[in-house]
């Protein structure tokens, strides 16, 4: 069992995604490498922290790919940057209200839900 990087329970074996399952089955031998090499909860952690650091305003992927994907300071490949708020929803760290800017769905830290958004 594997301690969850947010810190609020002990992250079931099921949870952590398998170097495996992050590549084609034909896949060629660098993408095989690299996602054996990836820390897949590290960097749902990164993806987390720069959502948490919008606040209430929320930030859309397009916008984290923008402050933070290749050619930036963070340099995050936009593949990585894409792959992590479907995990970080299902473990219910961020959520939708269903508000779109610039085309893109925004992402808030559930830290910021009241309760009083729509279902």
């Amino acid at each position: 069992m594997t301690i969850d990087l947010f810190g609020d329970r002990p992250e079931k074996q099921s949870e952590v995604r398998k170097p495996h399952t992050l590549h084609r089955k034909n896949a060629p031998e660098t993408s095989v490498v690299a996602a054996h090499s990836v820390n897949v909860t590290k960097r749902e952690q990164d993806v987390l922290d720069i959502i948490t650091a919008c606040e209430h305003k929320g930030i859309t992927l397009t916008e984290i790919s923008e402050r933070h994907g290749r050619g930036t300071k963070s340099n995050i490949p936009y593949g990585t940057l894409n792959a992590r708020p479907s995990g970080l929803e299902k473990k219910g760290k961020i959520f939708y209200l269903g508000d779109i800017r610039d085309g893109s769905r925004v992402m808030r830290a559930s830290i910021y839900k009241t309760g009083n958004e729509p279902q």
